[in-house]
């Protein structure tokens, strides 16, 4: 497999690549490589997530059988204070106001009636783009919550614990990450960098 030149190969990072069996293109989102996968005339084409560019420009590639676009998960950063609480979520959404995520994730302030009470922030994401986000996080600096739990079921404990949303808020991935229409993602197959 040949990949195109990449004339800036950091932006590519956490992007996917995609082997249609003739040519390499790159640049794709999670969801774009959905489209692929679904569309009879690429089913059989192979899809690389770009894991890592190294300094000399180096690519590590990991093969991707599967997407996980459709499954969520998240992490759960818990206070037993209300005003510690609100200090995070505020602190988030001006961490992902200026820093934009690298996915589209949703927030939430709520109050935890059930299970071990007190309150949290829940920030919910598509799983595919886990390791991006916990990526993000850590070079934010962000260090909400007495403690932290995450992946799927710490979503699944959030919501059993009967959550009463006191503040929520969305962000979007940065304009350059966002997935695009399906038709324009198979009328451009032939172009070599998708972004």
């Amino acid at each position: 497999m040949q990949l195109p030149r990449l004339p800036d190969p950091g932006r590519y990072s956490g992007l996917y690549a995609f082997d249609f069996g003739d040519h390499v293109s790159v640049g794709y989102t999670a969801e774009e490589i959905e489209v692929l996968l679904r569309a009879p005339a690429y089913a059989a084409g192979r899809a690389y997530k770009i894991r890592r560019i190294q300094p000399d420009g180096s690519i590590e590639l990991i093969g991707v059988s599967r997407i996980r676009t459709r499954d969520t998960e998240g992490l759960v950063f818990r206070r037993t204070n209300l005003d510690d609480a609100r200090q995070d979520f505020e602190e988030l959404r001006r961490v992902a106001a200026a820093w934009p995520p690298p996915s589209a994730i949703r927030m939430e302030l709520a109050h935890l009636r059930g299970g071990r009470g007190g309150y949290a922030i829940a920030l919910s994401y598509a799983a595919e783009y886990a390791d991006e986000v916990a990526r993000w996080l850590a070079r934010t600096g962000y260090g909400g919550g007495d403690d932290v739990d995450g992946g799927p079921a710490a979503l699944e404990v959030y919501r059993a614990a009967g959550p009463q949303i006191m503040d929520q808020a969305s962000f979007d991935a940065p304009a350059d990450r966002r997935p695009r229409a399906a038709a324009e993602v198979l009328a451009r197959v032939n172009w070599p960098l998708q972004r």
